[in-house]
């Protein structure tokens, strides 16, 4: 365990040399419910079949042998010892914690690359292939890999499909792409479904494309599959902030539902990404989707949708939490939409992602 410590960033690499392996072995480890001793034994077992010594390199290796020594370990202290390895392995990725794992650590770095791309990109002067390039790549990948549950993988995973059908689109209806190499010539060109695809291989553009991001491995697969969405449950009519439980609650509720306005909307040119993204931001390991698509929607909203005023309204109720005390609340403002059950650090993230979309706007304008 201190050696894993120490190592670090020397096995991060080898994870992420073997993600496949590795995100099927925190799946199971997150939505396993180990109850009793027997349980917990047949659990550790199966998991440990699951990690053949044969189906991976180095990672594959090491979690076979500590799942098999931790389903026959007898000693309590051993046990221990062997947990608390496992749980040195399972800090390996920051993006399964919710919290820093070394001071100045590289998510925070990583983040502020992802939020300078955005900065960069104007909605009015990008692509959408390129919005649908950096959602793949820099944030569904690692929603999949953070995914807690099967139902959460499958949500991330319907999104990087229907993306991958829109780049797909775009790699053969470009004139630029056209112009180009393209192994897949031969191939029917109908992709404006996402849903009408059969198992065919990706363009030449797409696969160099993910293989420069280093996610080609894991994404490629998606290209074949055929996720279907359906809506249970009705969304939530605004306000939002007013009745949440938590950010997340409140970030996917309002998303959701500027993503149907603008499904509903002719003039919104970015209904069909946020269409793709529909199930991925109602997943807790998607909340990074909904944040970058956060500016997007509302600049869609304000822009070309008929919904200016209730937009605006969230945002006021949001900013409005952080002016007043909670006693204050309850006397004064508890009529005023304004939301008095959340705890300070959940308001607090409302109101960042607020000031996050304000000065996003206020950037794009100056550009």
């Amino acid at each position: 365990a201190d050696l894993l410590r120490v190592e670090r960033p020397a096995f991060q690499n080898l994870l992420e040399a073997e993600q496949t392996a590795s995100m099927r072995f925190l799946t199971v480890i997150n939505t396993s419910n180990i109850g009793d001793s027997d349980n917990s034994m047949d659990a550790l077992s199966t998991m440990a079949q699951d990690l053949t010594p044969g189906s991976g390199g180095g990672v594959t290796f090491l979690m076979h042998s500590l799942l098999l020594r931790c389903a026959h370990e007898q000693d309590p202290e051993c046990r221990i010892a062997l947990a608390v390895c496992l749980g040195e392995v399972g800090a390996i990725d920051p993006n399964l914690l919710g919290g820093n794992i070394d001071s100045g650590s590289q998510t925070d770095r990583i983040a502020d690359n992802h939020e300078a791309w955005r900065l960069s990109e104007p909605p009015w002067k990008s692509q959408i292939h390129r919005y649908e390039l950096a959602l793949v790549t820099k944030h569904l990948v690692v929603a999949l890999k953070a995914a807690p549950t099967t139902q959460d993988q499958h949500k991330i995973a319907f999104a990087i499909q229907e993306v991958l059908a829109s780049l797909e689109s775009h790699a053969k209806f470009s004139a630029e792409i056209l112009n180009s190499p393209n192994d897949d010539d031969d191939e029917d060109s109908n992709l404006h479904s996402p849903l009408a695809k059969s198992e065919k291989k990706l363009s030449l553009w797409l696969k160099n494309q993910l293989a420069q991001a280093g996610v080609l491995e894991v994404i490629e697969p998606f290209s074949v599959t055929n996720y279907k969405h359906q809506n249970i449950v009705s969304s939530k009519p605004p306000p939002f902030f007013a009745n949440t439980s938590s950010y997340y609650a409140w970030l996917t509720s309002w998303c959701r539902h500027m993503i149907e306005r603008s499904n509903e909307n002719e003039r919104s040119r970015w209904k069909t990404l946020f269409q793709s993204c529909r199930s991925a931001i109602r997943s807790a390991s998607g909340t990074s989707v909904a944040e970058f698509l956060l500016p997007v929607l509302v600049l869609d909203s304000i822009c070309f949708g008929d919904d200016e005023k209730t937009v605006v309204q969230e945002m006021r109720d949001v900013l409005s939490s952080c002016f007043f005390s909670d006693t204050i609340f309850q006397t004064t403002h508890q009529q005023n939409a304004v939301n008095i059950n959340l705890d300070n650090d959940e308001r607090q993230k409302a109101v960042n992602a607020i000031f996050m979309v304000i000065d996003t706007l206020q950037i794009w304008a100056d550009k």
